[in-house]
Parts: C-alpha cells; structure tokens; sequence
C-alpha cells in the first residue's frame, strides 16, 4: 500500500503517492514481470484413445512469466489468470496460480498444464525455462475464443496483461509483441520492421 504525504499551500491540499520503504517489491513486480512466451496449443492429441490427456501432452501446454528487470522480484501474492468463458458469451478473469518466492533478474518460470513432473516433459518443453511449475489441473488456455495472461497482485485489474486471438496454430509458440501474443515468426518479423 502506498503512503500518501499530504502537502499545504494555501487553501490547496496536494496529495503526493510515493511507495512505501519496504514496498520496493511491489513497485519493481509492476514494472518487470512479464508474460513473455505461450504455448496454448501444443502440437498432438489433446487426449488418449482411454479419454485422458497424457502427462506430457498436458504439460505441453505453458506460459512463461520472465523477470525483464535488473533486480530479484518478489512473487509473494503474484497470481497468473487466464479468462473464462460462460455459455452466456460473458467472461471473467479465472486463476490459474499463485507463486512466492523470488524471480532473479532475467529469469524465466514456466508455468505448465497439469501436475507433471518434469521428466515426462518433451526437451521442446524444457528449453528457454530456468523453472517449471504445474497448475495441477486441466488444460488452461482457450482455443476457440481469444484468451490473456493476465498478472495480478491483489489489485482488481492485472498489472500484466498479454492477449491472443481465437483459433491460434498448433503447436506455434506464441511470443509477445506490445501486448499481444503473435505466432513467433509474426514476432520475428514485427521485430524486424521496428
């Protein structure tokens, strides 16, 4: 929560917000932890022939969250939400995790569809992550609607927010581009005409 300093000139009252002393965190999550990378539709089958998705098809399926500041963040209360769609066309922002502890400074958590482990993930899967987390449930991310990744700290509104459109490739990793995720080679060439 952020202090509010109150200022007298004459008649006018003039609020100041500054962060507080220890609040260093908060400011710095705001401003440095980003969706960076997704995957909404790993390439496969989405189920076996007995119904279930198998371990690794689950687990092909992720969100990376990358640290793109100088400085450790804490994760404390951060949360990941996708949205949710309801047979009415209404949405809402539905979660998907809540992390804690730190994220070094460049770092990237991937966080994966379903309870793992990691080591029946495919090496695709695993590169480009420096930690792998489970949501320990189904599949996350739409595929016939538009979805968002969306980064909340206790705040009604994300303080992230990362968007794609209905019916992505499969198996494209989505990378971001402003605030959209964008199959990687439409990134590359975004990149490319800046």
């Amino acid at each position: 929560m952020a202090t509010v300093w109150s200022l007298k000139w004459g008649r006018c009252g003039i609020h100041v917000s500054r962060p507080e002393q220890g609040n260093q965190y908060e400011v710095n999550r705001i401003n440095t932890l980003k969706t960076v990378r997704l995957n909404p539709t790993p390439a496969g089958k989405d189920r076996t022939r007995y119904g279930g998705a198998s371990a690794a098809q689950l687990g092909g399926e992720w969100a990376d969250i990358q640290n793109v500041g100088s400085q450790a963040v804490d994760l404390t209360g951060v949360s990941l939400h996708h949205i949710a769609y309801h047979p009415n066309g209404t949405s809402h922002w539905e979660h998907v995790m809540t992390f804690n502890g730190a994220l070094s400074p460049g770092k990237v958590m991937r966080i994966h569809a379903g309870s793992g482990p990691a080591s029946v993930l495919r090496q695709e899967d695993l590169a480009g992550a420096d930690h792998h987390l489970f949501s320990h449930g189904n599949y996350v991310w739409n595929n016939d609607k538009a979805d968002c990744a969306g980064l909340f700290d206790g705040r009604s509104d994300p303080f992230d927010k990362a968007c794609y459109g209905a019916n992505p490739p499969e198996g494209a990793i989505l990378q971001r581009v402003a605030d959209s995720l964008v199959p990687a080679a439409t990134a590359a060439f975004a990149a490319s005409r800046r």
